[in-house]
């Protein structure tokens, strides 16, 4: 693992200033590396980031920003090519401020919502990512009605929505074309202080699954079309006051979701593949062993053989921690833990499938010291490889992401008990970890947010003082680090 020391790394930062100063192009490895900019060079002098998110093609970066004269949060997009960036958001008039935005999956529009802070009250817009006419997108509401969550379909074509938009404090659920048009109501009437929450979009875009809880906590799992039409209930009759849940894992063709059945809105006893349309009974694929018996995850594989969940044993008086256990389909099979018995309670954390199909990650503790790190283990069995560096009693790992084409993974270590935070990546080939963040020593200089794309070339992170955003770059599946240097400037050095 790279690790720079404080004296190494002022130097460092002191010998390239120094050649930047000068005028001096630096190399490596006998190959050109250009000096770093700053992403978004207007950020100094016009506030702070507070969100970051980049395009899965990495030509665009979404920023929210807050203005340094105004306070309130503006939304731009910038071009990584040329650095140009754009504001995309209606005027903010009367107090009013961006609070939220997604991307469109296929990288063209941002859907953003505005509140009124005189009112609490808030609009939902889409735009294209290169500026230009934002569209509004639900009508205007009433002081103090809000809009929720909102989700934009994988084929970008659909916002759905959450907001109290017919009756103050009851939140239903809509639909809306992304480009602007009539905005439907997808649930059915509510009744006897029924409440919805938990939104998906299924993978083929044409159906909405959300939950329908009673004032008791028992709840309904049902689909709608996301044109409007009837709900469809997915799960088998409750009885006893059991509770249905998505696990938002499909299969391969979309058509099919993981739920679970149980006593608590959590945590579940028995899991089912059901229908995303209702079309056929749901198919009980996990029956519980032991009341005691929780599942809190479940993921189909990509070849769909496989399920495999997250669970515990709570009645356990030993290893009653969090393990990963795979059912295979096609046998019919019991449960097999394929996860290693750990030596503390925290038990497996953040599991992921690897792009592979073979490989699932997860952060884990491997010592008593709660320190956790992130390892890969085969889905078929075999022993976890480390993915996050050399252990370090100082250094817990917080959380990751793996790049789309399965290259790469990113994380940020956490320096205890300063907390000072450090990005790293590791390329999955050759299991090589590399710093691609500065090495800081105070915590307002922490990395806290970072995105990353379809390969670990289109990556960005931001540090904690919210001053820059930089972009690692990678020649030759060479890992170059950038080092900040005088005014803001960036110098790199490919590893």
């Amino acid at each position: 693992m790279v690790h720079f020391s404080r004296q190494l790394c002022r130097s460092l930062s002191l010998f390239f200033t120094t050649l930047v100063i000068h005028g001096i192009v630096l190399s490596a490895s006998a190959a050109e590396v250009p000096e770093y900019q700053d992403i978004f060079p207007e950020l100094s002098l016009n506030g702070s980031i507070n969100r970051i998110q980049m395009t899965e093609s990495g030509k665009h970066l979404v920023a929210l920003v807050e203005s340094a004269t105004t306070g309130q949060n503006e939304l731009f997009s910038i071009r990584l090519d040329n650095r140009v960036a754009t504001k995309l958001h209606v005027p903010l008039n009367g107090g009013n401020q961006v609070s939220g935005f997604k991307i469109s999956p296929n990288g063209n529009l941002v859907v953003y919502r505005t509140q009124f802070l005189t009112d609490s009250s808030d609009q939902l817009f889409s735009v294209s990512i290169n500026g230009g006419e934002s569209v509004v997108l639900n009508p205007l509401l009433l002081s103090n009605r809000s809009v929720r969550d909102f989700l934009i379909s994988p084929n970008s074509q659909f916002v759905v929505f959450q907001g109290d938009i017919d009756v103050d404090e009851r939140r239903e659920v809509y639909s809306v074309p992304i480009q602007g048009g009539t905005v439907i109501k997808l649930n059915s009437n509510l009744i006897n202080g029924q409440s919805l929450f938990g939104l998906e979009i299924t993978p083929n875009s044409d159906r909405v699954i959300y939950r329908k809880t009673d004032p008791s906590f028992k709840t309904d799992l049902v689909s709608v079309p996301i044109g409007g039409g009837s709900e469809v209930r997915l799960h088998p009759t409750r009885t006893n006051g059991a509770s249905a849940k998505s696990f938002g894992t499909y299969s391969s063709d979309g058509r099919s979701v993981l739920l679970g059945f149980g006593y608590g809105l959590f945590q579940s006893e028995d899991v089912f593949i059901a229908t995303i349309d209702g079309s056929t009974p749901p198919l009980h694929v996990v029956k519980r062993s032991t009341t005691d018996f929780k599942i809190s995850e479940a993921h189909f594989t990509l070849d769909d053989r496989f399920i495999i969940f997250l669970g515990k044993n709570e009645s356990a008086t030993s290893n009653n921690q969090q393990h990963l256990f795979r059912s295979d389909l096609a046998e019919d099979a019991a449960l097999v833990r394929f996860t290693p018995i750990l030596p503390n309670a925290l038990g497996i954390r953040q599991p992921f499938l690897h792009p592979d199909g073979i490989h699932v990650v997860y952060r884990a503790t491997p010592s008593t010291s709660n320190i956790f790190e992130v390892f890969q283990i085969p889905i078929a069995g075999g022993e976890p490889e480390l993915l996050s560096g050399v252990s370090s009693a100082n250094y817990t790992t917080n959380d990751f992401l793996v790049s789309r084409d399965g290259k790469h993974i990113m994380f940020n270590k956490i320096l205890l008990p300063s907390f000072v935070q450090q990005l790293f990546v590791t390329s999955f080939n050759d299991k090589k970890t590399s710093a691609i963040s500065d090495t800081f020593f105070t915590e307002s200089e922490s990395t806290i947010g970072y995105d990353i794309g379809s390969s670990i070339s289109n990556s960005l992170f931001l540090s904690l003082n919210r001053d820059a955003v930089f972009v690692p770059k990678v020649e030759n599946d060479e890992l170059c680090v950038p080092i900040k240097v005088k005014n803001g400037r960036v110098a790199v050095v490919c590893l």
